[in-house]
């Protein structure tokens, strides 16, 4: 077996699994057999392990100093990795005043960067937040000078830029051809959610379904910058998704033919037991396989717990090498990369510490002002949290756990410490969801469609926020 690297890579049984992860799917039939340990895993959403710990572990002990000296190591440690770079951009950027203001800060957040050495650093890779939809052409110029002054750009660097169809100024089409023009670009457009029955805003009037901003927008995109690689959210609610709507949004979303579909689910049940457990996760599951089956029909690839993609997206590709990775704003074609957090409630990565910016504007502006980096809150993983954040990732991103890879990269018997969660995933086994062996861990058939609730399992924050 390949050893690949010590996050938990997929080597070269990557590529055989990907020949056939979709055999031994059950018919749907069999799911009424589905194991009443297991159902209760399986009817509610899981983490999307953007981050491992989740946010809320973060801790305001870990602050601008703690930051500072882990970038010093981390540039020792890692002096030749490209990085990545999340720009969160504030919702007050619709205003020109209050996107001035945050320009300026980022360019002095970037300045404290390059004084400690990052500018010897290369960006494989820039996301910028939903809210820069409502950037102009001259911000956007702001922007990317910011980042080329304060750091290097590698050859194929790839820009990423979120849009919510409810936060875009008037100017967007051309922003974003002027923007497709110099840099590679992609772009992630959102949905805003919908309930059958309910106000979107207030839970009164009914609502219309499917809301058609989403893909109005992403045919302005498409129109203005050609060139771009497009992905469009798909909001669904979980067990109550009538099907035969959720039928129209996926064939209006293949007809466009997007390079990438990203699932968010937007309501879920409550904790329930025993055979209603098992009733909403056959419901829940119904939903997954329904979109899952059309998706793939079009044309796509699965990707991870909740990315479709064409098969030549860079992610895709990744996948099938088994390096594609987590970050705190997606998955992402770099393999290992730290991100590098700018802009207010931006979060970062840096090898074994995650960190999040001051999240009021008022606070980040502040501490910019005194000089320092305007970290609020972060965490410095143990020895635990590393090894289980590799074992996490590689299901989630790779849809398999390389048993050997794990054990030589974190020195661990992995039986032995994971006695407890594998004894858990039992149930899972038994459901047809999963295969254990010796040597691998490997999510099969319909655990394909659940692997946040397979991660899970070796979630031992989630174990604790049981006992609070």
């Amino acid at each position: 077996m390949n050893r690949p690297d010590i996050e938990g890579g997929a080597g070269g049984r990557r590529l055989q699994h990907v020949a056939d992860s979709a055999r031994r799917r059950a018919p749907l039939d069999d799911m009424n057999a589905l194991n009443h340990s297991a159902a209760p895993l399986l009817h509610q959403s899981a983490p999307r392990y953007l981050t491992y710990p989740a946010r809320e572990w973060f801790v305001e002990a870990f602050g601008p100093e703690e930051l500072e000296r882990w970038l010093d190591t981390i540039l020792l440690i890692e002096p030749q990795r490209s990085m990545s770079v999340s720009v969160r951009v504030p919702a007050t950027a619709g205003e020109p005043s209050r996107a001035d203001a945050w320009l300026r800060a980022l360019h002095e957040e970037a300045r404290l960067y390059r004084k400690r050495g990052r500018a010897q650093r290369e960006i494989g890779e820039i996301h910028c937040s939903e809210a820069a939809g409502w950037l102009q052409v001259d911000q956007f110029e702001r922007l990317l000078d910011t980042l080329s002054s304060g750091f290097r750009w590698t050859a194929g660097a790839r820009t990423t830029v979120a849009l919510d169809p409810a936060c875009v100024s008037p100017g967007v089409a051309e922003t974003l051809s002027w923007l497709s023009a110099i840099v590679a670009l992609d772009v992630n457009i959102g949905f805003a959610p919908v309930h059958p029955g309910r106000g979107a805003d207030d839970g009164g009037a009914p609502a219309e379904t499917p809301r058609p901003r989403g893909l109005a927008l992403a045919a302005t995109v498409r129109r203005a910058a050609p060139e771009a690689s497009i992905g469009i959210a798909l909001e669904y609610g979980g067990a109550w998704q009538p099907l035969d709507e959720l039928t129209l949004r996926l064939d209006a979303m293949a007809a466009f033919r997007p390079q990438r579909v990203l699932l968010r689910e937007t309501d879920t049940a409550p904790g329930t037991a025993g055979r209603a457990a098992a009733a909403a996760a056959r419901a829940r599951m119904t939903v997954l396989r329904h979109i899952a089956d059309r998706l793939e029909t079009a044309g796509y690839v699965r990707v991870g717990p909740d990315y479709y993609a064409q098969p030549d997206d860079p992610v895709a590709v990744a996948q099938r090498l088994g390096c594609a990775t987590l970050t705190p704003y997606g998955m992402s074609a770099l393999p290992g990369a730290s991100t590098l957090a700018l802009g207010p409630a931006a979060v970062g990565s840096l090898g074994a510490v995650y960190y999040e910016n001051q999240r009021t504007e008022a606070a980040y502006f502040d501490a910019l002002r005194q000089g320092h980096l305007p970290a609020e809150r972060g965490l410095r993983l143990t020895g635990d949290d590393l090894l289980r954040r590799a074992v996490i990732q590689s299901l989630a991103c790779n849809q398999f756990i390389d048993i050997g890879a794990i054990e030589d990269g974190h020195g661990v018997d992995f039986g032995r410490y994971f006695a407890r969660e594998l004894a858990e995933l039992t149930p899972f086994e038994r459901s047809g969801l999963i295969d254990c062996a010796a040597d691998a861990i490997e999510a099969v058939g319909d655990g394909l469609l659940v692997l946040g609730a397979l991660c899970r399992v070796f979630d031992s924050y989630a174990r604790r926020r049981r006992w609070r």
